[in-house]
């Protein structure tokens, strides 16, 4: 058995007793995780759960603590649990805790899609949920931009810290993350198609299904330092000329994702330090010799959607 994933940017791999004081250190932050299931006294609270999760993944009706580190600093800065659910093993329950300096970064979508991708393509799972509390709106967002479906919404039927709260229940099938694997790489044949049809008709919904469905190779902006993280030479190739086009605009990028020549950008604008309206952009590019073909959309003002080439 592997107990040990690998992405882009992240190991995700079982917690070990020497991961405590870590993970103690955001977990017993109650406004940050009021949401969350888990709430340790102690450091000794938290290496004691650790040292006694059972030797052996996989077997029914147990539960595990992932740790996931942050691979360039080698810091651990999450962890998500896992818990196989029912008596014949075919079902796995997940949920995650990120630090609250490394939020808003992309990362717990990347440990999340690559433990779902763990789940269904190595142990072979039949289903794959997610317990959110229906007041966490970044979890839903982020459940639902993984391709999980709400299958129930159970009123008062959790008790955390003193109160009766509801519970939303997602979920995957197997068969639907094979699905959605087929329509990644039916898309990934012909990226241009993909931004003549948001550059039409564009919409949060439509931002949020096309996240959804490129995720095959993601870098993110350090908008602290104004630098690109990753490996992508192409982005330079598409930023360069559209500074030249505005020079008084500043954008912060929240997210970059490259799949063959297309690139996508969602964030802000910036003016004067101003938000511009205080609505998301989108900016599709698409890399064809040498030239860059880059759409700029407001998608929240569809008159103001530009289409020009560089």
């Amino acid at each position: 058995m592997i107990y040990l994933i690998k992405t882009e940017r992240l190991i995700i791999r079982l917690a070990k007793p020497k991961d405590a004081e870590d993970i103690f250190s955001y977990r017993f932050d109650f406004a940050e995780n009021k949401y969350q299931g888990w709430f340790p006294d102690s450091v000794e609270d938290v290496r004691n759960y650790i040292s006694n999760m059972p030797t052996t993944m996989d077997i029914a009706n147990t539960c595990f603590q992932f740790t996931i580190i942050l691979a360039d600093e080698n810091r651990l800065i999450g962890d998500m649990g896992i818990s196989f659910t029912n008596h014949n093993n075919m079902q796995a329950e997940l949920g995650c805790t990120l630090h609250k300096d490394y939020q808003k970064k992309g990362y717990a979508t990347e440990a999340l899609q690559a433990m779902v991708d763990y789940l269904f393509g190595t142990l072979d799972k039949h289903r794959v949920i997610a317990s959110v509390d229906p007041r966490n709106t970044a979890s839903i967002r982020l459940i639902q931009r993984l391709g999980f479906r709400k299958e129930a919404h159970f009123k008062e039927s959790y008790y955390l810290c003193g109160n009766w709260v509801d519970d939303i229940i997602y979920a995957k099938l197997k068969t639907e993350w094979d699905n959605n694997k087929h329509s990644k790489e039916e898309i990934m044949i012909d990226p241009k198609i993909i931004a003549l049809q948001f550059n039409e008709c564009i919409s949060k919904a439509d931002i949020n299904g096309l996240s959804s469905l490129m995720t095959e190779n993601h870098i993110f902006i350090d908008t602290a330092n104004n630098r690109i993280v990753g490996k992508f030479d192409n982005i330079v190739k598409v930023w360069k000329p559209f500074f030249r086009l505005y020079p008084g605009y500043r954008n912060i990028f929240e997210s970059v994702t490259v799949n063959g020549s297309m690139v996508i950008m969602q964030g802000y604008s910036i003016c004067s330090d101003q938000i511009l309206n205080n609505v998301h952009a989108i900016w599709v590019a698409e890399i064809k010799e040498n030239k860059v073909n880059l759409w700029h959309i407001h998608p929240d003002t569809k008159e103001n959607r530009n289409k020009f080439g560089t």
